[in-house]
């Protein structure tokens, strides 16, 4: 089993779990533009982003998955540019790219449905292409 071929219900905790402590590090303090180190912006990045990857994998409507990767690739960009140049514009960059990681969690982990085997939307489901 890979970690693509986790059940929905692992996944969907998994997101759910990613966007928490997402947002108790910044609810805390610990994630601020003003104290935050470099390398824990990128990691919490990275996290994110390999998050918001899994759930584009694994979406099936084309909607979704472009949304998905979407948001992995703008969350990526928009911090990785706000890293590299440490001002304030480029902070609030940093902000932005955050900001998108969590919403695009938040959307994955809402998408989620563990009463179904492939974790699609029980609306969405469709038991013939599985």
């Amino acid at each position: 089993m890979t970690p693509l071929d986790l059940p929905p219900v692992w996944r969907r905790g998994i997101y759910a779990a990613l966007a928490l402590a997402f947002a108790a590090l910044v609810v805390a303090g610990q994630i601020t533009s003003a104290n935050a180190d470099a390398w824990l912006t990128v990691v919490t990045t990275v996290l994110g982003v390999l998050a918001a990857s899994i759930a584009a994998v694994k979406a099936r409507r084309p909607d979704i998955k472009a949304l998905y990767a979407a948001g992995a690739a703008l969350a990526g960009a928009l911090v990785t540019v706000g890293v590299l140049q440490q001002n304030d514009v480029d902070n609030a960059l940093t902000l932005a790219g955050k900001v998108v990681a969590f919403l695009t969690l938040g959307l994955a982990t809402a998408r989620t449905d563990p009463s179904t085997p492939t974790g699609q939307p029980a609306a969405e489901y469709d038991p013939t292409h599985d």
